[in-house]
């Protein structure tokens, strides 16, 4: 196949730490190792954080924080954007944000990360739409990289661990992890960080947070864990979900929202009433 140029249009990108951001840069990195040209666009981060060099272009826009969500940033309208794609005159445009049904009508394809987000575009009255899955790094993520020593720090008493990966936000629910806090033999464990962080610690004091990890770290930690759960049913895709199963970790999920149609399940997740006890409970899962 000829080279592509390949312009990604993104809400989010690195050093943010979400869905979004982690698919953007790995379809970006692909890209690149097999050739093609791609050139991310995305909202410029606060001055404070460190963004590291990439092997390909990558434009940021001047940028707000969205109210309430000081870590997520909106770009503003720039002449730069219509700018920059003519100059780099791009074979293929992918849009990541969520535009309005006008303009998702000029497309000739609007592709969805599942099949749930996929029906919901089309009720939206949203055309040509199609499903465009995501993938997982299965060298990066894998049973391989459960540490006994990580283990033993986290649950020295040799409790179940249950654990949640992402950000902190009101719509991941987080604390309806109290209920599974508060069993016997079980310690949760929270990673990540976000705009609810105090209040999830004050309804789950007995969870230990670890913060935001990445990399490696944050492989060993998923497959040190013995269940993995996800709170929120409120998901684009959820890819912490397709993380936690590459890396061999039981998922007990809410049935509901596009995270529920992801398409990749090497063992499905337990699927559970949202808000309801089987997401916070430990013991309503096969494996506790």
């Amino acid at each position: 196949m000829a080279a592509m140029r390949v312009a990604i249009i993104t809400e989010s990108f690195s050093p943010d730490v979400n869905g979004v951001a982690n698919s953007v840069a790995r379809v970006a990195d692909h890209l690149a190792a097999r050739g093609h040209e791609p050139m991310v666009v995305a909202p410029r981060p606060r001055a404070t954080r460190a963004v590291s060099a990439k092997p390909y272009p990558v434009l940021r826009l001047g940028s707000l924080p969205l109210p309430g969500y000081g870590n997520v940033r909106l770009a503003r309208p720039a002449r730069r954007l219509r700018a920059a794609l003519a100059a780099f005159q791009p074979d293929v445009e992918a849009l990541a944000w969520r535009w309005i049904r006008r303009v998702h009508g000029r497309a000739a394809l609007t592709l969805a990360p599942s099949s749930v987000t996929a029906a919901q575009l089309v009720a939206a009255g949203v055309p040509r739409v199609g499903r465009w899955g995501r993938g997982v790094d299965t060298e990066l993520f894998h049973p391989s990289h459960r540490d006994e020593a990580l283990r033993a720090e986290l649950a020295p008493g040799g409790e179940l661990l249950v654990g949640y990966v992402g950000r902190l936000a009101r719509e991941k629910r987080v604390e309806l992890l109290a209920e599974a806090a508060r069993l016997p033999g079980v310690r949760v464990v929270v990673v990540g960080d976000g705009p609810t962080r105090e209040l999830v610690r004050r309804a789950v004091p007995q969870a230990a947070f670890l913060g935001t990890r990445r990399g490696a770290e944050l492989a060993r930690l998923y497959a040190s864990l013995d269940v993995f759960v996800h709170t929120g049913p409120h998901e684009t895709f959820c890819q912490t979900v397709q993380e936690a199963q590459a890396s061999g970790v039981p998922v007990v999920a809410p049935a509901a929202g596009p995270g529920a149609g992801s398409g990749w399940p090497p063992r499905p997740p337990r699927r559970c009433s949202p808000g309801g006890a089987g997401t916070g409970s430990a013991r309503s899962t096969p494996w506790a």
